[in-house]
């Protein structure tokens, strides 16, 4: 009975225990019960820094990122970047191969934040060499990709040494080869980088060679030429030194180089010391040379339509006389460093009553005049107007100077006086007429109307009906030019030699004039015009120098050919056909060249 009744009473506690938790498992729910979660979708704050090249880090700050990087994708342009950090709110990345620019995007559980765009920096990339091989002082090529915009923005280095950069853009560099010793590795340092490396074969030459320098007998201004082997074909490849001063040569190629001489300083025979150097080493050399200065006699006609006597020297005008006081050169020499010039001036009102000119003959020396009379007053106020000094001639030899000069109208009477000045001491001379004075030897030659004088003997010359206008004396041989006109604009130009018609230049077809003759060995040269052409002839063969023009002296030097002249209304002097126009005073309207003189 006890047993039954103890099982009544826990089933009893088992059933109550069972209505409990049922009664506890129907409770009613909340209103609002709690929903799952939902991924928050990342920003981009800013990108650190926006521009780079492949491999840099980049830091991306922003919200929403995960911290565990795997659940983080990081693309710039596209390209997908490596993350090495990653917080919720910071990424760290290295920069793909993006190409180009383009913009940040950043991915978290599918949500995605655009960010700016990325400026991509590519490092410079040397895609070739031209040439590939070379010595120092070369040009070369470098082409490729992505250099600098200009050439400051190149670093160019050779085997490790810097090389000048002289233009470039950003496929190409053009540079000049250093230095490099030996051959090595090209680079292009950017801004953004170093390039790749390219292979350039650097090559030392052969030592230069000097076999020859000429011409030894020069003037200012004049080219010479360095001959020999192995020079640079550059100018800027070879450096030249004469005495220890630097010359700039004008024209280089391998087997030669030129240079202009402009040693203003030095006359005479001079010895000079050659040093060339190149890449490939340096060579010396020692030439005498004969230097020549060249003195040109000249007019100009001014501004105010007066003429002015003057000289050049090495191309340099020497003015002789004031603008306004008229003036005219008529011979040039040098006699020991001093410069003589003769000619004559012309005295101006009120000296003269208007209308009326007048010709004092005088001489300049070194630019100051002395006159070749004592009393010009005669000449000057003679109202007949037919007072004149007439300046004829100039000869300079050893160390004495002649001179010839002409009195028209003396002690009132109205006469032809030839006078003969040496050193100052004056002879009046046979004969009314003179143009013109030769010395050889003790011999003094002196060209008149009709013929000529030697040691006042006088020879006749020609026919008469012309008109004698040059003399040169050549050892025991007297040469004459002449020029006879047989219409208007219409004269035959011929030579005599000892009196006797040697050769006729022109047919008389045009107009023509013979103005100088000289005598070089058996070569026979005449100067003058023919037609509206400045001509000169060679033993009868005539040379044209150009348009129009004269030719008014002829000198040979050591081998080279002196002349001047005028082309149009400039005054020119020629060496071996080569013209140099020579300068005017301000406002001239015509500058003449009648003489030239080397010393």
């Amino acid at each position: 009975m006890h047993k039954y009744t103890f099982c009544f009473l826990l089933l009893s506690m088992l059933l109550f225990d069972c209505k409990k938790e049922a009664a506890s498992n129907t409770k009613e729910l909340p209103s609002n019960p709690i929903k799952p979660s939902v991924p928050s979708t990342p920003s981009i704050l800013t990108v650190t820094p926006l521009q780079g090249k492949l491999g840099d880090t980049i830091v991306i700050n922003g919200s929403n990122f995960s911290d565990t990087m795997t659940r983080n994708k990081l693309t710039m342009r596209g390209i997908e970047a490596s993350i090495i950090e990653a917080t919720v709110s910071t990424l760290k990345a290295i920069v793909p191969d993006m190409v180009s620019n383009g913009p940040v995007k950043v991915s978290v559980n599918g949500k995605e934040a655009v960010g700016p765009d990325f400026t991509f920096l590519v490092l410079p990339k040397i895609e070739s060499l031209l040439p590939a091989t070379g010595q120092q002082g070369d040009t070369i090529t470098i082409m490729g990709a992505y250099f600098g915009a200009d050439t400051s923005a190149n670093k160019v280095t050779m085997n490790g040494v810097d090389a000048k950069v002289v233009s470039g853009n950003a496929n190409t560099l053009r540079v000049l080869v250093p230095d490099m010793r030996t051959p090595g590795a090209v680079q292009v340092k950017t801004a953004v980088g170093l390039s790749n490396n390219a292979s350039f074969s650097f090559f030392v030459p052969p030592a230069p060679v000097i076999n020859s320098i000429a011409p030894l007998t020069i003037t200012q201004g004049d080219t010479i030429t360095i001959s020999g082997a192995n020079f640079n074909p550059t100018a800027a490849g070879n450096t030249l030194t004469i005495n220890g001063s630097s010359m700039k040569i004008v024209k280089a190629a391998p087997t030669f180089l030129q240079y202009v001489f402009e040693y203003p300083a030095l006359h005479g025979n001079v010895s000079f010391n050659f040093q060339l150097a190149t890449n490939g080493g340096t060579v010396a050399r020692n030439d005498n040379f004969k230097v020549y200065d060249v003195y040109v006699m000249g007019n100009d006609l001014n501004r105010f339509d007066i003429w002015n006597a003057k000289y050049w020297k090495n191309g340099q005008q020497i003015m002789l006389s004031d603008e306004k006081k008229g003036s005219w050169a008529k011979s040039i020499a040098v006699l020991n460093s001093d410069v003589y010039v003769g000619g004559a001036y012309t005295p101006q009102a009120p000296l003269l009553p208007p209308g009326f000119t007048r010709d004092i003959a005088q001489y300049w020396k070194n630019g100051i005049a002395y006159a070749l009379i004592t009393d010009t007053t005669s000449y000057i106020n003679n109202v007949s107007n037919q007072g004149q000094v007439g300046f004829h001639g100039m000869f300079a030899e050893n160390n004495n100077l002649h001179i010839l000069y002409m009195e028209v109208f003396q002690n009132g009477q109205y006469s032809y006086h030839v006078n003969y000045w040496k050193n100052g001491i004056v002879k009046v001379l046979q004969g009314s007429g003179c143009d013109g004075i030769y010395v050889s030897g003790n011999d003094i030659y002196r060209l008149d109307r009709d013929g000529y004088w030697k040691n006042e003997i006088y020879y006749p010359v020609g026919d008469g009906a012309e008109a004698l206008s040059a003399m040169c004396v050549s050892g025991n041989d007297i040469y004459i030019s002449a020029v006879k006109t047989i219409a208007s604009f219409h004269q035959i130009v011929r030579y005599y030699k000892n009196g006797v018609l040697e050769r006729t230049l022109t047919d008389g077809t045009s107009s023509a004039n013979a103005r100088c003759i000289y005598v070089s060995g058996n070569d026979v040269y005449v100067g003058g015009w023919d037609g509206d052409p400045a001509v000169y002839w060679k033993n009868g063969i005539k040379y044209i120098l150009n348009t129009w023009g004269s030719v008014n002296d002829i000198k040979m030097i050591d081998g080279n050919l002196y002349m001047c002249g005028s082309e149009g209304g400039s005054a020119k002097y020629w060496k071996n056909g080569v013209g140099k126009t020579l300068p005017a005073i301000a406002g001239a309207s015509q500058s003449l060249a009648g003489e030239i003189f080397l010393y």
